[in-house]
C-alpha cells in the first residue's frame, strides 16, 4: 500500500497511522487511520480491515482457536473491503504452520518474537512485523523485539520505517548500543553516512568491542573518502577478530585508494590464507 502526494485527503493523518502501526502502537495508529478515512483518504480504510484482521486471526490461532480464525479470514474475503490477496495468503500460509507446530501460550512475548524470526525467514514480512508488534504490546521495554521490528523493515528495503523504529527504542533505551548500531547501519543504506558514523560512534562508546560496529564505521568512512580513518577502523576489527574476511577486504580496498598496493596486496594475501574459496571471490570485487 503506496502513500499518494500530499494532496491526498488525509494523507498526514494516513502516514501517522502507518509509523505508529509500524512501531507497534496499535490504538494510536488505528485512530489515526480513522482520522483519515473521515477525511476520505483512498487507502486507509482497507488499512484499518487489514491491521484488524491480522491481528484476530493471529491471535485466535495462537490461543489455539486455529478453526474459527480460518473462518474469520474466508469470511473477510467476501467482504465489501476485503483485505489484499497477498495478506490472506500469508495469513492462510501462517495457519498452516499452527497446524504442524506447537505454539506458547498469546501472552508470551518470547513466543511471538520467535515466530516472527521464523516468518521473516520465510520471506513473509507484514505478518512477522505484527508478531513482532504483538511482542512490544505485551512489553514495551522488550528490546530484542524493538531490534527485530527493525530489521524486518530493514531486511525488505524499507529503511525509513526502520529508522522510525530504532529512534523509538532508543527513545527507551538510550544505551542500547545495538539501537545504535543499527540505526548507523540503516542511516547508511540511506545514504546518509555522517549520520551513520555519529551513531556507531554512539554504539562503540557504549561497547568499544563491538567488531560489526567497527567494521560497519569502516564502510561509512570509506563511501566519505576518508581512507586512513577506514584503514584505522579496520584495524580495530582486525585485533579483536583476525579472521574478519570482510574487514580485511575492506581494508585492501582503503589502501588501494590510497595508492598503497602492496599493503592492500598483502591484506588479500592474508586473506588467501584464512580462506582461499571465499576470499577469492571477496577479492574480485576491489
Amino acid at each position: 500500500m503506496n502513500p499518494q502526494a500530499n494532496s491526498t485527503p488525509g494523507q498526514a493523518a494516513f502516514d501517522q497511522g502507518i509509523a505508529l502501526l509500524n512501531q507497534g502502537i496499535q490504538d494510536q495508529g488505528e485512530a489515526c487511520l480513522q482520522e483519515a478515512a473521515r477525511l476520505g483518504h483512498p487507502f486507509a480504510a482497507k488499512a484499518i480491515v487489514e491491521t484488524r484482521l491480522a491481528h484476530k486471526v493471529i491471535s485466535l490461532a495462537r490461543a489455539g482457536q486455529r478453526n474459527l480464525a480460518e473462518t474469520i479470514l474466508e469470511e473477510a474475503r467476501w467482504q465489501p473491503s476485503a483485505p489484499s490477496d497477498q495478506l490472506v495468503a500469508q495469513l492462510r500460509e501462517l495457519l498452516k504452520q499452527f497446524k504442524e507446530e506447537q505454539f506458547v501460550e498469546p501472552t508470551n512475548k518470547e513466543g511471538w518474537l520467535n515466530l516472527g524470526a521464523t516468518l521473516i525467514e520465510a520471506g513473509k514480512q507484514k505478518i512477522a512485523v505484527h508478531c513482532f508488534q504483538q511482542a512490544i504490546a505485551l512489553d514495551s521495554n522488550y528490546e530484542m523485539a524493538w531490534l527485530n521490528l527493525g530489521l524486518a523493515f530493514s531486511k525488505f528495503n524499507e529503511f525509513e520505517n526502520a529508522l522510525l523504529v530504532f529512534d523509538r527504542l532508543l527513545a527507551l533505551k538510550p544505551d542500547s548500543f545495538h539501537g545504535w548500531h543499527f540505526k548507523g547501519m540503516t542511516l547508511g543504506n540511506l545514504s546518509k553516512q555522517e549520520e551513520a558514523v555519529a551513531c556507531y560512534d554512539r554504539a562503540l562508546t557504549i561497547k568499544p568491542d563491538l567488531a560489526e560496529a567497527w567494521f560497519n564505521k569502516s564502510l561509512a568512512l570509506g563511501h566519505l573518502q576518508r581512507q586512513d580513518e577506514s584503514v584505522s577502523c579496520c584495524d580495530r576489527v582486525l585485533a579483536l577478530d583476525p579472521r574478519h574476511l570482510n574487514a580485511l577486504l575492506q581494508k585492501a580496498r582503503a589502501l588501494h585508494r590510497l595508492g598503497r598496493d602492496a599493503e592492500a596486496r598483502a591484506c588479500g594475501e592474508q586473506m588467501q590464507r584464512i580462506d582461499p574459496v571465499a576470499a577469492s571471490k571477496l577479492l574480485n570485487k576491489i
